[in-house]
């Protein structure tokens, strides 16, 4: 009897100890504004997109803020000091899914239809356990293409609207509410699933709910008190900028409009329960290449802002609690411009749809724009086509200037044709700064990890954050 005490005891202090050690749930929540209705490569550009594929899709490259390339799903790479050669080597550890491996075959087939859609002269062998490139010209800027989230490799699955890519979680399922992951491998140390609330505004019931790990995306004014006592805290600047995006086919109203707003009236209005915006003056963020402070330049004359007759805007409104506020704002701003403003009021989840599929039914919306490497080609892709458009009404020239942009990387002439595409951007008038995204995250203090990787308080690798 006494044997079996004892070892009754004994199960119990082990049992006891294994839940001590996983104490916290290994499921990561989080609130999203706005879920993408599908999870695949075409979405990077989207900032809920973007998180999704973060857990779920890796780049052939990596470019960290030094400059350097790095793999993480390579196991050998080089290329020549022309750049006309390239090697890339896997060694079939890495996989999709239980069908389907990333190997010799799968690289060959992905890098022949990048390069076919990029148009590009080059032929493609294999050696080994490696597909070699040999490029007729330079080719200076291919590991900054293949190191963009939406140039990741990706296969389809059977799941409707979702691809799997070389992360480590795959989608099980997606809804108009959440979006949830499960980890292809399980660990007993970190969070093997993952689900992302659509976050319905202030009166969602999720924001009472301290199993959440991430409230990050939560407006500031929102956010829950105990959040900001209970969790740490980290200061970031975030590499993002808010604006309004003018897109109108008549270059006189979207004139009338990028000079007439009154830049602190209007976001105030927009977000009536923030205190405090930081000026920027570009669509970049301070602290990038080309950013400036201040704000926007405009000329608010009756030359500049000059009353219209027989024209109208229409404003979608993806922000709940800030109708009346908008209402008094464009009635101030059609007694400055003549132009009348009709407001209608969407899901975020909804917008984050329409703004990248044509035909939009509004004219004016607010838009973030962000980056998530050092490159800064991300801030513009959006408004030029590449890989989506948020725009039907955008500038031949600037796209143009836009193409030369992502040819030229690390030289003089980026910077000459930077300060052109700024130039042109604000004279077509199609988009206006309102200010830089600056705010404290908030993390669980039992989370290690969170000092790891590009961007990665705003874009967490889940995959690798422990307990």
């Amino acid at each position: 009897m006494m044997i079996k005490v004892f070892i009754f005891i004994l199960l119990f202090v082990f049992f006891a100890g294994c839940l001590s050690e996983n104490k916290h749930e290994s499921t990561w929540k989080m609130l999203a504004l706005g879920l993408p209705t599908q999870v695949d490569p075409s979405i990077a550009a989207i900032n809920m997109g973007y998180y999704a594929l973060k857990q779920t899709h890796v780049p052939l490259f990596d470019l960290d803020e030094d400059g350097q390339f790095r793999s993480k799903v390579l196991s050998n790479w080089n290329r020549s000091s022309d750049s006309r050669y390239y090697r890339f080597c896997v060694d079939g550890t890495r996989f999709f899914n239980d069908k389907k491996p990333f190997d010799l075959q799968y690289l060959h087939e992905f890098l022949d239809r990048f390069l076919m859609r990029s148009k590009t002269s080059v032929k493609l062998s294999r050696e080994d356990q490696c597909v070699i490139a040999h490029f007729e010209q330079p080719e200076k800027d291919l590991l900054i293409q293949l190191s963009k989230m939406e140039n990741a490799p990706s296969v389809v699955t059977d799941r409707v609207n979702i691809e799997d890519g070389l992360g480590p979680f795959s989608v099980r399922s997606i809804t108009k509410s959440e979006i949830h992951f499960i980890r292809k491998i399980f660990v007993k140390d970190g969070f093997n699933e993952i689900r992302m609330f659509n976050y319905l505004g202030s009166a969602d019931t999720h924001l009472n709910d301290k199993t959440i790990v991430d409230f990050n995306r939560v407006f500031v004014e929102e956010l829950p008190d105990w959040v900001k006592k209970d969790y740490s805290d980290f200061g970031v600047a975030l590499l993002q900028t808010i604006n309004l995006l003018i897109d109108h086919q008549d270059p006189q109203v979207r004139k009338a409009v990028y000079n007439c707003v009154d830049i602190e009236k209007f976001r105030k209005a927009f977000m009536p329960g923030r205190d405090s915006f930081q000026d920027v003056a570009t669509l970049l963020p301070v602290g990038i290449e080309g950013a400036m402070k201040g704000k926007a330049e405009q000329d608010r004359s009756s030359v500049g802002c000059q009353k219209l007759k027989n024209k109208k805007i229409t404003f979608v409104n993806w922000k709940d609690g800030n109708a009346e506020s908008l209402k008094k704002y464009f009635e101030l701003f059609q007694e400055k411009s003549g132009i009348p403003v009709s407001v209608y009021s969407i899901a975020l989840t909804e917008f984050a749809s329409k703004i990248v599929h044509e035909p939009r039914d509004f004219n004016l919306s607010i838009v973030a724009l962000d980056a998530v490497s050092p490159d800064i080609t991300a801030f513009f892709g959006p408004l030029f086509g590449d890989p989506i458009s948020v725009l039907g009404h955008g500038s031949a020239d600037g796209k143009k200037l836009y193409a030369e942009l992502k040819k030229e990387y690390g030289t003089a002439r980026r910077k000459e044709i930077l300060a052109e595409l700024l130039k042109e951007i604000k004279s077509d008038s199609i988009i206006l700064p309102l200010f830089q995204e600056v705010r404290t995250f908030y993390y669980p203090k039992y989370l290690k990890g969170l000092n790891m990787g590009q961007n990665f308080l705003e874009y967490p690798s889940i995959g690798e954050v422990r307990f």
